[in-house]
C-alpha cells in the first residue's frame, strides 16, 4: 500500500473520505490478501511473515473507487515457506497449533477478547494475561532480525497494573485507563479485561484476592465472567486451605 501511494498521490489525495474504506482486523481475508498480493506467506503460526518483519507486522488495506487509476505492479509471489522449523507449533500452550493448521478455538490470542464462557482447557493453560499472547511469535526465528522502526505504545499493558483494580474498577474506570490505546477500542470491553484479571488471578494463586472476586461474583451478570469467577475460586479456595 506505501508502495501505490508513492507512485499514484494526486488520485488518492483528491479521494474524499466517504470514497474509500480502510480496513484492518476486519471480517477480509486480509493474511491471504496480503499474500497474494506478495508481501508474505503463510506461516504454521497461520500469521503472514513477511521478508522485512518476520510476523511482527499489522496489515491494513484501503478499499477504493473503481475510478481511481492504479500503476501496474509486478507480480511478486512469496516462494519461502518454514521449512522444518515447527518451533512456534512446539512452543504454543494450548496445542492451537499443529500439522493439520491452526485451531482457533484453542488460540489465546483469541480467547483474550472473546465475550464466550472459556472451556476448561483454556482457563488451565491461561498464565498472566490480561490481553493478546504473543509465544508463537516470540519464538519464530524469522522475528529475530527485525529491521529497527518506531515504538508503537498503543496496544501496550500499563506496567505495574494491579489486578485488584480491575477485579473491583467500574467499567468507567478501566475504559479510561486504556483511553486512547487500541485495548481501548469498542472491539474489547471492560468486562472481558476484568474477567482477564480473575483468570490471572486464578492462575497465579492470588490467594489475597479472594475476597474481590466473591464480591463481584455477587454483583455482576455476565455469565462469561461469572464462570471465572466461580473457577478462580474454586483454585483459590483450595490453595487458602493448604
Amino acid at each position: 500500500m506505501k508502495k501505490i501511494i508513492r507512485q499514484a498521490p494526486a488520485p488518492l489525495c483528491s479521494l474524499k473520505k466517504r470514497e474509500y474504506r480502510l480496513f484492518c482486523n476486519s471480517t477480509l481475508p486480509e493474511k491471504q490478501m496480503a499474500a497474494e498480493a506478495g508481501l508474505g506467506y503463510i506461516g504454521k503460526n497461520s500469521l503472514l511473515i513477511t521478508p522485512e518483519f518476520g510476523s511482527i507486522c499489522l496489515i491494513a488495506g484501503m478499499i477504493l473507487p473503481p475510478f481511481v487509476p492504479l500503476p501496474d505492479i509486478p507480480e511478486k509471489k512469496q516462494t519461502a515457506s518454514c521449512g522444518n522449523c515447527t518451533l512456534c507449533s512446539s512452543a504454543c500452550p494450548t496445542g492451537a497449533l499443529s500439522d493439520k493448521g491452526f485451531n482457533r478455538e484453542k488460540c489465546l490470542q483469541n480467547w483474550t477478547s472473546d465475550k464466550r464462557i472459556l472451556p476448561d482447557e483454556i482457563k488451565e493453560k491461561w498464565g498472566n494475561r490480561i490481553y493478546g499472547c504473543t509465544i508463537c511469535q516470540d519464538v519464530c526465528p524469522k522475528n529475530r532480525k527485525i529491521p529497527e522502526g518506531r515504538t508503537v505504545e498503543r496496544g501496550v499493558i500499563p506496567s505495574g497494573l494491579s489486578l485488584e483494580f480491575l477485579i473491583k474498577a467500574e467499567d468507567d474506570e478501566i475504559r479510561n485507563l486504556f483511553k486512547g490505546s487500541s485495548v481501548g477500542m469498542s472491539w474489547i470491553g471492560p468486562m472481558v479485561l476484568k474477567r482477564n484479571a480473575v483468570l490471572t488471578a486464578g492462575a497465579e494463586g492470588r490467594v489475597e484476592l479472594l475476597p474481590s472476586i466473591e464480591e463481584l461474583s455477587r454483583g455482576h451478570l455476565d455469565e462469561s465472567l461469572l464462570d471465572a469467577c466461580a473457577w478462580a475460586l474454586k483454585i483459590l479456595r483450595k490453595a487458602r486451605e493448604l
